[in-house]
């Protein structure tokens, strides 16, 4: 019995990022503020390489606030990617 690491809802959803990548301006990432590179996709990365990218550290208000400081500083640097923007957002309050 083979195991398979890459379930079928996320094959399904990275050919239809493939397929429609092209008619997308901008990427919202929404990544949870006490772990954020666990959050991530990797493959948004290549994916979504030329494309301006908002990512959001949600639920920044139950994580550590030093933490969350130096990962917003590990985004702002310029080096993980360019073109984006990022910000903390408090999981409680609304927009």
């Amino acid at each position: 019995m083979m195991i398979e690491w890459f379930p079928g809802h996320m094959r399904d959803a990275l050919s239809r990022l493939k397929k429609d990548i092209s008619r997308i301006d901008v990427i919202l990432e929404i990544l949870d503020a006490r772990l954020p590179l666990a959050s991530a996709n990797p493959l948004l990365d290549t994916l979504c390489r030329d494309k301006f990218r908002l990512t959001v550290l949600n639920k920044d208000d139950l994580a550590d606030p030093e933490k969350t400081r130096r990962w917003l500083t590990f985004y702002e640097d310029g080096k993980h990617r360019s073109e984006e923007r990022r910000v903390g957002k408090e999981c409680r309050s609304r927009w």
